[in-house]
């Protein structure tokens, strides 16, 4: 046997002896309140008793530390720190917290909240702080700029601003500065490069947690003036950025913060009891943890390989330097470049990899606005919002009597000018007398001077009138004399801009929906059920039940991922709202089937203009009317899942208007004419469609915006951008 002295992992009780402080009354030692009734309660629970003693770590005095839980009869097994947080005789140690599983840390946490609401012992007369430094507030964003390893610069889309957060309870490595002589921590560029590859210019959900006061150049002084102090400091807003990413054709949700943390690129901060934290702090200590085990980055004890020479041409810049580097440049064709900052609307400092070389970099032909001249700002904010720390394409034409490049700079993955963007959207002008008339340049420009956008706005030139006609021809007005399937649907969920699932409308489907809509939760609900099997599931929309078919089960949260076969769409439900259904309705056949657009391809959700393509499908085909469907073709494809599926071709008009749904679509730039199907009995529907969308790219309406969006051919260019 051998005794020694543990300490209990992640909880401090009051002092039973403690020496008596100066300017306090006595010499003996004192017991801090609670600390007698908390060393009765250990004496209890664990002084000649079985316990479990499990050795958590040391500290650096080489205290051993231990988590230590008693089985009581019956089988109930109670951990002594959760039990002494619980009746509060302790609170919670950050540091040594760190030691335990990010599961244990997170009940002790809940165990001393548990006693703060009640007041119990210590916390008795315990008054929740209204913190001003609380924030609240979910919202979507862009990430515009990677700052350091946890800095984002976001742009809020409602708002039309841009604005800085922090990553909740983490610390990347800084950044060269001149308050670290310009030399930086190691790997503090790595963990900036793969936060950039990672977010900059994707969608982010952010998720306000705290904000704090932080000095600016050194200590705010300790007397003086108000407005002195605040001049010292500056707000620093934290949140919890979480990204969506598709990984073997599932959307996962990943959370920044874990993932710097997970490559050793970042440690979590050490909070003190008292701090905000991120609401998933104990995720990100367990991230941490692995990469530790790991000797991942940060935790390897290896610095990082030094970075190699640069050739910075910016900010020195000569046209004679400039002059040495101009023929490998010309030569090389398109240039791989990394916009690296955004100097005005049309001007930048790039970095070219290949090369190692920092240059400045200006469009040609094209100048947006002078600083302080109207609508500057509207241009660099453009520039930022498109360019800042994206991979781009440059064709470097010459160079200027400064030492600034000239040329085109082409944006990734689908090559646009981002020149004829600017001209496109009235924010900048065409310099100089070197482009021709039939310029693409030259045709943005006038369609942005005709819509007298931003920059144009009190343009006095009359408009140049269209006379085009718009054409009354149906897109289904001309079919060949053949034997045609028409049938009357009702769409119910719209998959993208051309796919919907719909139901048939006929006395069948209502009667088996009024069936369904007057059954409820049978007593068997939170049963067992297998993968494919039909069941009634209540849903969370409208806590109405349908029937729907089981497609996995995750057992950690005891819901079920379900598809409503009548109604086209998925959801995940907990156990308790799914249950067994009748054999009669779990035979019959699902009322939804899927149908696409024929004639035409709409752009895809994860492609530009997708949500604009599916909004205005919803708005033709989704207010519940019944539509009359001509069935042109079946295919076989995956629509959602990962099983194929059969898919009706439909060419669809509404009675009640006389519209057809895809030549609305396509006279709205949102949809194409498809190219790679030979159409021998509809020539003239498609005659009909191909006019609507030379119409549409003269216009260049939405999908059209900066030109032909590409070929349709399998062995050609994938089109907006798919890869």
């Amino acid at each position: 046997h051998t005794a020694c002295t543990v300490f209990v992992a992640g909880v401090a009780c009051p002092l039973a002896s403690r020496k008596a402080r100066e300017g306090e009354e006595g010499t003996q030692p004192q017991a801090e309140p609670f600390a007698v009734k908390a060393k009765v309660f250990v004496e209890t629970f664990a002084l000649n008793q079985d316990v479990q003693v499990k050795v958590e770590g040391l500290d650096k005095y080489a205290n051993l530390y231990v988590s230590i839980s008693r089985t009581y009869p019956g089988g109930v097994t109670v951990n002594l720190a959760e039990a002494l947080l619980k009746e509060g005789l302790g609170k919670t140690i950050d540091w040594s917290s760190r030691m335990l599983s990010s599961l244990s840390a997170s009940k002790l946490r809940q165990a001393e909240n548990v006693a703060k609401a009640g007041k119990t012992g210590i916390w008795h007369s315990y008054v929740a702080s209204e913190s001003n430094n609380a924030l609240t507030g979910e919202f979507k964003a862009v990430v515009t700029e990677v700052v350091s390893g946890d800095t984002l610069n976001l742009w809020l889309p409602k708002e039309k601003c841009e604005k800085r957060v922090q990553l909740s309870s983490i610390r990347a490595p800084r950044m060269p500065s001149r308050a670290n002589n310009n030399t930086g921590e190691p790997y503090a560029v790595q963990a900036k490069e793969f936060l950039r590859q990672k977010a900059v210019g994707k969608e982010v959900t952010v998720k306000m947690e705290y904000q704090r006061k932080v000095p600016i150049g050194g200590a705010a002084p300790v007397e003086g003036a108000a407005e002195q102090q605040q001049q010292q400091t500056r707000v620093l807003s934290f949140a919890h950025v979480t990204l969506e990413e598709r990984s073997q054709g599932v959307m996962r949700t990943s959370s920044l913060s874990e993932l710097l943390l997970a490559r050793g690129l970042a440690t979590t901060q050490k909070h003190r009891s008292d701090d905000d934290r991120s609401a998933v702090y104990e995720d990100l200590v367990e991230a941490e943890s692995k990469a530790l085990k790991s000797r991942k980055g940060l935790h390897s004890g290896k610095k990082p390989a030094p970075p190699g020479r640069i050739n910075d041409l910016s900010t020195s810049s000569s046209q004679s330097k400039s002059k040495q580097f101009l023929p490998f440049l010309q030569r090389s064709d398109r240039v791989h470049a990394l916009v690296d900052y955004v100097l005005s609307g049309h001007r930048f400092k790039l970095h070219i990899p290949k090369d190692s070389l920092n240059i400045t970099f200006a469009l040609c032909d094209v100048r947006c606005p002078g600083k302080g001249a109207p609508y500057s700002e509207e241009a660099m904010k453009y520039a930022r919002l498109h360019c800042m720390q994206r991979d781009v394409e440059i064709e470097v034409v010459d160079i200027d009597r400064m030492g600034t490049f000239t040329g085109r700079l082409y944006l990734q993955p689908k090559r646009i000018d981002f020149a004829q963007s600017l001209l496109a959207s009235g924010l900048a002008a065409i310099q100089g007398y070197g482009v021709p008339a039939g310029s693409p340049l030259v045709a943005a420009q006038n369609r942005a001077r005709d819509a007298q956008l931003n920059m144009w706005k009190d343009y006095k030139e009359p408009a140049e009138q269209d006379t085009r006609g718009k054409g009354g021809a149906g897109a289904g007005g001309a079919q060949a004399a053949k034997e045609v399937e028409v049938v009357k649907i009702r769409a119910v969920n719209v998959i993208s801009g051309s796919l919907f699932y719909a139901q048939r409308v006929d006395d069948s489907t209502d009667a088996l929906l009024k069936e369904i809509g007057s059954l409820s939760l049978s007593d068997a609900a939170g049963g067992k059920f297998q993968v494919g099997e039909v069941v009634l599931c209540k849903y969370a929309g409208d806590g109405q039940v349908y029937r729907a078919k089981i497609e996995s089960y995750d057992g950690q949260k005891k819901s079920y991922s379900v598809f409503y076969i009548d109604f086209g769409n998925r959801e995940v439900a907990p156990e308790k709202d799914i249950s067994p259904i009748a054999l009669n309705l779990k035979a019959a056949s699902p009322l939804a089937f899927a149908c696409q657009l024929a004639f035409v391809k709409a752009p895809g959700l994860q492609d530009d203009f997708g949500y604009e393509a599916a909004e205005c499908l919803q708005s033709l085909v989704g207010r519940g009317q019944i539509l009359a469907a001509q069935v042109e073709d079946r295919i076989s494809e995956v629509v959602q899942g990962r099983k194929p599926e059969t898919i009706l071709k439909v060419s669809v008009s509404d009675p009640e208007t006389n519209e057809n749904v895809a030549l609305e679509m396509v006279r709205n730039g949102l949809a194409r004419v498809e190219r790679t199907r030979r159409f021998t009995q509809t020539k003239e529907a498609v005659k009909v469609l191909k006019e609507e969308e030379e119409i549409a790219k003269k216009d260049r309406l939405n999908m059209w915006q900066y030109g032909d969006v590409g070929s349709d051919d399998e062995d050609g260019p994938p089109a907006w951008g798919r890869k």
